[in-house]
């Protein structure tokens, strides 16, 4: 079973437009491409040589899923609603328009996800990873986590730990917001960003990391 909502040219919003990188699609999730596959997804994409309509196909590990007459391309960028069933495994995902295929992995985890993290940009875009300079600001997003319990964020916990933040509650739909500032004393290279959370009567305490790369320079990459 399976459908799509096409949304309508007035929908877009400049925070998805993104001028002269490669093409991409993702899926907006918190800490995206895990996502809960429970009815439908939301497929975002930009950078794609397109403005106006056009047919797009899109297939799932390789197997034709859907082919969408008209969907809508603003400056490049498009979304569109997708509604199927899936086993809970990592699938591909890969939207085709004028023989230009662009394919993102998304790991479908049940009816419910554990808890997990990503790391906002300015377009308000999720991903799983990123990098930073040292002594950056960077925006810490979570889902998954129990409501109103308060989180405790820490780089390299399993090293030389750091508190980045602590007692952030988190939101009835457990989910959480905070900006963190990285240390400027740590080595460049990868670094483990850790969120637990605080033990209430009968559970233990929810928890989930992520990784950052503190970078001299910034990569040619998003």
């Amino acid at each position: 079973m399976h459908g799509y909502t096409p949304r309508p040219p007035t929908e877009y919003s400049n925070r998805f437009q993104v001028i002269s990188l490669p093409k991409r699609i993702i899926v907006p999730e918190i800490g995206s491409p895990q996502t809960e596959m429970n009815e439908s997804l939301d497929l975002l994409g930009a950078n794609w040589p397109f403005t106006g309509y056009q047919t797009m196909s899109i297939t799932l590990d390789a197997q034709p899923l859907i082919t969408i007459p008209q969907i809508y391309f603003l400056d490049g960028t498009f979304q569109v609603q997708l509604g199927f069933i899936t086993t809970s495994a990592t699938h591909e995902l890969c939207a085709i328009v004028q023989g230009e295929q662009v394919c993102t992995q998304i790991i479908v985890c049940g009816s419910v996800c554990g808890p997990r993290i990503g790391f906002a940009d300015s377009h308000n875009i999720t991903a799983p990873s990123r990098s930073y300079f040292p002594r950056s600001q960077i925006t810490v997003v979570g889902d998954g986590f129990r409501a109103t319990e308060e989180v405790t964020i820490t780089i390299d916990e399993f090293a030389t730990p750091q508190v980045l933040a602590s007692r952030i509650e988190v939101q009835e739909n457990g989910r959480f917001e905070v900006q963190v500032t990285l240390p400027g004393n740590e080595s460049y290279g990868q670094h483990l960003i850790s969120v637990l959370g605080s033990e209430t009567i009968g559970h233990g305490p929810s928890q989930a990391s992520a990784t950052v790369e503190i970078v001299r320079f910034m990569p040619d990459r998003i």
